[in-house]
This record gives C-alpha cells, sequence and structure tokens, in this order.
C-alpha cells in the first residue's frame, strides 16, 4: 500500500508500511576554472573584439562552458571580482561583456551568498539562475586566478549604472 507521509510525500516499503525519514539531498554543482593563456601566434574573438598576448578565465559548470549557454555567448568573467567573491557574501560583476562595459552586454551584479558549505550564486540573464556550489569546490577553483602573475582581459571593468 501507498501511503501519505506527514510531510506530503509519498512511500512503500516491502511490507506496506510507511517510513517517512527521509535525508534532504540537495543537488550541488560543480565548478571548474580554466586559466587559458593565449601564445604569441594565438588570439581570441569575443563581440568582434581579438584579444592577443593575455589570459582569459573559461568557467565550467557541470562540466558544461558557461559560454556555451543562451546569452552567454561573447561573455568575458571577471577575476577579480570572482576571487572576491571567494571571500564573502554580496554583489559581484563576475561577467562583463568583451569591452569590460557591462552594460553593453546587460550585465548586472550577481548575488552571491556564503553559508557554511555552500556558495550560491543568483541572477537574471533571461531566466533565473541559481547555482550551488560546495564551499570547498569553490574556494579550491577559483585560488587558479593566483596561482601566476596573468595579463587578463578584460583590462578594464565599467560597472553597471544602478
Amino acid at each position: 500500500p501507498l501511503r501519505l507521509c506527514t510531510n506530503g510525500s509519498k512511500r512503500r516499503d516491502k511490507k506496506g508500511i510507511s517510513e517517512c525519514t527521509f535525508v534532504k539531498i540537495k543537488e550541488m554543482n560543480r565548478l571548474k576554472i580554466n586559466v587559458v593563456t593565449l601564445k604569441e601566434d594565438e588570439y581570441l574573438i569575443r563581440d568582434s573584439i581579438r584579444f592577443e598576448n593575455c589570459s582569459y578565465l573559461q568557467l565550467f559548470i557541470d562540466d558544461e562552458d558557461i559560454a556555451t549557454y543562451p546569452d552567454f555567448e561573447d561573455i568575458l568573467i571577471v577575476p577579480t571580482e570572482l576571487y572576491k567573491s571567494s571571500l564573502q557574501s554580496g554583489e559581484y560583476l563576475l561577467f562583463t561583456c568583451a569591452c569590460g562595459v557591462a552594460d553593453d552586454g546587460g550585465w548586472a551584479t550577481i548575488k552571491v551568498t556564503h553559508s557554511e558549505a555552500i556558495v550560491q550564486w543568483d541572477f537574471l540573464r533571461g531566466k533565473p539562475y541559481c547555482f550551488k556550489f560546495s564551499k570547498e569546490n569553490y574556494l579550491k577553483e577559483v585560488q587558479v586566478i593566483n596561482k601566476e602573475d596573468y595579463t587578463f582581459i578584460p583590462k578594464e571593468i565599467v560597472f553597471p549604472e544602478i
């Protein structure tokens, strides 16, 4: 028999006795950050701008490059803001357009919330996004930014107008 638990969920065991003890499992996203350094003969084109002799961040969420998401083409990740977001909760400009002017690409700040074990991103970009990373994963990945003295793009950032 199927029974309704006090929390509204349905559960059936082998004897037909309802067991309403559940472990709440939160789905976590997995973050991976790569630093891409363009060699002398390499270049990157984003939003019709050609970049050479520089480095940029490639951000993967659950093994998918965020630049392949709809409305995320031609983005650049802002390394300084990403690093700051690893230190405490707040509003951070994690993404901008290739020219560095956030308003040009319609980018706004992202709400980053730290709890004991989770770092969460909440923002709108055509639709609401919510990513939850284990704090251990987040802090480990963000540290890649400081491993060497990189020349990151965009070099100058213009924050969105409020």
